[in-house]
């Protein structure tokens, strides 16, 4: 499977690094306590893959954010029906980068807002 993200060149928030380093976090474990998501599987790449791609095998249609403001960075994936305009499910990944601009692993939180 590909995976294409356009990312703009001006005025960046983050970069194509911070990106990076977020999907090669992909096996990190999100804590029970941290994970407000309906999936079953807690890592990253589950939530990503499942809520990021969903319109890959089913009528929704997904569109994706990502940002990184100062040491909090977040990734979210609203998924809708073809027919509804807003009022559409989103998921957040957020969690924290160190001043190396690595990930915080033990930050990870996912939360599912309706």
């Amino acid at each position: 499977m590909w995976l294409y993200f356009h990312i703009p060149t001006k005025n960046l928030s983050y970069s194509q690094e911070d990106l990076a380093e977020l999907l090669s976090n992909g096996s990190s474990i999100i804590a029970k306590e941290s994970f407000a998501c309906e999936i079953k599987v807690n890592t990253v790449a589950a939530v990503i893959a499942t809520r990021g791609f969903l319109n890959l095998d089913s009528a929704y249609l997904s569109s994706s954010r990502f940002s990184c403001d100062n040491k909090d960075c977040s990734f979210m994936t609203s998924n809708c029906l073809p027919w509804q305009s807003s009022e559409c499910g989103s998921t957040f990944i957020r969690y924290k980068i160190d001043s190396n601009r690595k990930i915080i692993s033990s930050s990870f939180e996912c939360l599912d807002v309706p």
